[in-house]
């Protein structure tokens, strides 16, 4: 397939192309790097106190 595009376009053209999509990429790339965190998660992080409980459950067969 990248024979056939340099045969038609040249190689100059579709590198050109190539950094065109590139740079057209790279905001969605920069936004992905830190996401928004949900409320919950961001309580998880910074310590305070959350709604939600955690139980831990202990299998009887387990040795400790």
């Amino acid at each position: 397939m990248s024979g056939t595009l340099v045969r038609n376009i040249t190689f100059k053209w579709m590198l050109f192309g190539i950094a065109i999509l590139n740079f057209l990429y790279a905001p969605l790339l920069f936004m992905l790097r830190a996401p928004p965190t949900k409320e919950e998660q961001r309580n998880l992080i910074l310590g305070d106190k959350s709604s939600v409980r955690y139980v831990n459950y202990k299998n009887d067969d387990e040795e400790e």
